[in-house]
């Protein structure tokens, strides 16, 4: 809690490649009320995790440079980073994959397209497991 009860708002990391998809969830995070910062590669998501100590970090799997498996192998190796919920958000459906990025330490996997209002709903339920599920969920 902040100042006079007010509730901090969470912040989320999206690292991906594609500037139009993470334009496009920062819009629907931002109107739920969540902060979004953005990484356009593996290097900088690693950067700005470090700067911006978010509270979630959405991580695609295929990125020029630092794949999103080296960056997951990152974060899961850093204390600093090390119990940030990280979920998978990628066009990659393969059952290895899944697999391969749980047992690294992933929180979740989602496979590109997906349904926002679910997407929303894991995120939820990893920054607070304790609340109670909300109608429709």
């Amino acid at each position: 809690m902040g100042l006079f009860g007010a509730k901090k708002k969470r912040k989320i990391l999206i690292i991906d490649d594609e500037v139009s998809f993470r334009t496009i969830m920062a819009l629907n995070f931002e109107a739920r009320g969540f902060t979004v910062a953005q990484a356009s590669s593996g290097d900088h998501g690693v950067q700005v995790a470090d700067e911006e100590s978010p509270d979630l970090i959405l991580l695609d799997l295929m990125m020029p440079g630092m794949s999103g498996f080296d960056t997951l192998r990152y974060f899961r190796g850093n204390p600093k980073t090390l119990s940030i919920p990280i979920i998978i958000v990628t066009a990659r459906g393969f059952v290895e994959d899944v697999e391969r990025c749980l047992e690294g330490g992933a929180n979740d996997y989602v496979q590109k397209p997906f349904d926002v209002e679910a997407l929303v709903a894991k995120i939820q339920k990893l920054l607070d497991p304790a609340a109670p599920p909300r109608p429709g969920d």
